[in-house]
């Protein structure tokens, strides 16, 4: 059986070293058997003083406690992946997405290979669009004008309070039907002209005068 302290080593180890995510082994006491640069990054420490180190030494007992369950997992032979928030050695807060990988020698767990990806900026971009969602569903709800969004093709996808009450229809029905058939007939080819131009880019933005029917 290949003693997996003797991995990686050479050409490998220089290429794992240069990757921007933190890539470790452990073996099945959970100690380490190797790390790569990025470990003192986040830690502040060296990748050698880190070999034969518990993981629990390196993490501190309460993200240890935290992680503990996915560890189990992967000792256990079954590959987990979270996110978790650190805290490195600089007091950045960086959200990452740890996986484990188990490694099976002569089918037996023997360790687990362990990559930590920053995201932090995908994070921070999902946290930005979730606000622009809810300030824009506020303002959608709570206008004192009917605002609706609709397809190039003319029908509703959302509706305000407001523009419901001004039509008479609940917002159930309105997404039932096109604006076509809330719109004056005689106002239905000025507003298709519109609705084409802003498909097409033609147009980038259109105020008119038109009529609906209740």
């Amino acid at each position: 059986m290949a003693d997996p302290r003797t991995y990686p080593v050479g050409h490998l180890a220089r290429a794992i070293d240069q990757l921007p995510s933190m890539i470790g082994y452990w073996d099945s006491s959970e100690r380490n058997v190797f790390a790569n640069k990025v470990y003192a990054d986040y830690f502040g420490i060296e990748p050698a003083r880190l070999v034969g180190m518990h993981i629990s030494e390196l993490l501190g007992e309460g993200l240890y406690e935290l992680n503990r369950p996915y560890i189990s997992g992967a000792l256990a032979g079954e590959q987990q992946q979270f996110d978790r928030t650190l805290i490195d050695v600089n007091g950045v807060v960086r959200v990452t997405q740890a996986t484990y990988v188990s490694d099976f020698v002569d089918g037996v767990v023997v360790g687990f290979t362990e990559m930590v990806v920053d995201v932090s900026a995908r994070a921070e971009a999902e946290r930005e669009r979730d606000r622009a969602v809810r300030l824009f569903q506020i303002a959608m709800e709570y206008a004192p004008i009917g605002k609706a969004l609709l397809t190039t093709d003319g029908r509703w996808l959302q509706v305000n309070k407001a523009l419901c009450d001004l039509l008479g229809y609940t917002s159930e029905e309105l997404l039932q039907k096109t604006f076509r058939d809330l719109t004056h007939p005689d106002d239905i080819a000025m507003a298709d002209h519109h609705l084409a131009g802003l498909a097409d880019g033609t147009l980038t933005s259109v105020a008119s005068e038109k009529r609906y029917i209740r």
